[in-house]
């Protein structure tokens, strides 16, 4: 499930994020450990969300398939334009088009999230098929970047 992080004041925060599957779900491989996030907030004028992208069913997507795209929000919050853009750190897994987009105030621009298909030998590992997508916009005084979890759990035929 997405998490979301928006602080009205500039103060320091922590949290720690525990993931849970379905017992339903047979998965491959074991979910990931425990960890931390955190962040400083502060007074921008664009929101990012959601701040975690699951694709497929509930995060799981099987073996020689594609998971469907999912996008990105950037809400503007001033009053002139300005560009967002995203990119992702491994391209080979993931990619965003457009790779950036104009938006106008008090405007949304959406950033789409593309996954690359999932071998059907693929990699059982945790996190073998996950990747951070990176945000940011000129914005008036934005000078953060957004980090946006993009993950795929495989689920692969006996």
């Amino acid at each position: 499930a997405p998490i979301s992080f928006a602080p009205a004041t500039t103060a320091n925060f922590v949290a720690k994020i525990s993931l849970k599957a379905d017992p339903a779900n047979v998965l491959c491989a074991p979910l990931p450990a425990d960890f931390s996030v955190s962040g400083t907030g502060a007074n921008i004028g664009a929101l990012v969300s959601p701040p975690w992208l699951l694709f497929g069913a509930n995060g799981i997507v099987d073996c020689g398939t594609t998971a469907a795209p999912m996008s990105v929000k950037i809400v503007s919050k001033q009053a002139t334009s300005f560009t967002a853009f995203g990119t992702a750190t491994t391209p080979k897994l993931f990619s965003v088009d457009p790779s950036f987009v104009s938006v106008a105030p008090g405007a949304t621009g959406m950033l789409a999230v593309i996954p690359a298909p999932i071998p059907q030998n693929a990699s059982l590992l945790p996190g073998a098929y996950s990747d951070t997508i990176t945000v940011g916009t000129t914005a008036d005084g934005d000078t953060l970047s957004r980090k946006v979890g993009a993950h795929q759990f495989i689920r692969c035929a006996p």
